[in-house]
């Protein structure tokens, strides 16, 4: 018998990314879901509300941060849990390039904020579907494939690659 999907509010989240490349990570809470792990900010998009209007409430309430000027779409995937099927949705990524002194931000949400190069990320604990996420971001500004290229030779690519709705 088929799992239903559960009401799981999408997601919209941020690669904030500094000049040397490395990406801006939270490493989150004991929370139910990858506790410790880490991910990009951003979370959930309330009912009625646009991914870009959820990535603004979200970097206020996690970091203090509301000038997201410079702000980019990159795209949207399907989060597809493996163990639990309920809980699938949609994540709204957005890119932005920030230098931002991680020593002056007031942390709200998580346990720290720190910047990783990509050569780090193997090592980490990244929760929900954060590697793939990443690994295409980075290929992207490396320009070595294109996605599209990828997923055309590729049968078994999970997300349609869909860009994030602009900002």
């Amino acid at each position: 018998m088929e799992t239903p999907r559960k009401n799981r509010p999408d997601g919209a989240g941020v690669i904030i990314y500094n000049s040397r490349n490395e990406v801006l990570l939270q490493q989150r809470g004991d929370t139910p879901k990858y506790p410790r792990c880490w991910v990009i900010l951003g979370g959930g998009i309330e009912e009625g509300e646009s991914a870009p209007a959820a990535l603004r409430r979200e970097m206020e309430e996690e970091i203090g941060l509301d000038d997201l000027r410079g702000v980019s779409s990159f795209r949207m995937y399907a989060y597809m849990d493996q163990a639990d099927i309920s809980e699938d949705h949609h994540q709204y990524i957005y890119t932005i390039q920030m230098d931002i002194d991680i020593r002056r931000i007031t942390l709200k949400e998580g346990i720290q904020l720190r910047y990783f190069p990509r050569s780090a990320l193997p090592s980490l604990d990244l929760g929900f579907n954060m590697k793939r996420i990443l690994d295409d971001f980075f290929k992207g500004r490396e320009n070595t494939e294109t996605i599209d290229e990828k997923l055309r030779e590729s049968d078994t690519a999970l997300p349609a690659f869909i860009p994030a709705p602009q900002f």
